[in-house]
């Protein structure tokens, strides 16, 4: 299994999806990250996520969601 590691700030993770950084996202139930697909960054500072799942719709996320990100170690 793949190490993740978290980012330091909110600001790091829109970077990388501006970058087009692989990105993975801990959803509360979940037992590990997954990679998900970033289909827009927004100026006001979200971003919208295709889960990349037919069981998940794609979704808008904040700074809230800022401890889900995760990249690789």
């Amino acid at each position: 299994m793949a190490d993740f590691t978290t980012f330091s700030t909110w600001d790091e993770v829109l970077d990388a999806a501006r970058r087009g950084d692989m990105l993975y996202y801990q959803a509360p139930f979940d037992r590990s990250p997954r990679y998900v697909a970033i289909s827009k960054v927004y100026k006001n500072g979200t971003l919208r996520i295709d889960p990349l799942s037919r069981d998940a719709d794609k979704f808008t996320a904040d700074a809230g969601h800022f401890l889900r990100f995760r990249k690789r170690a």
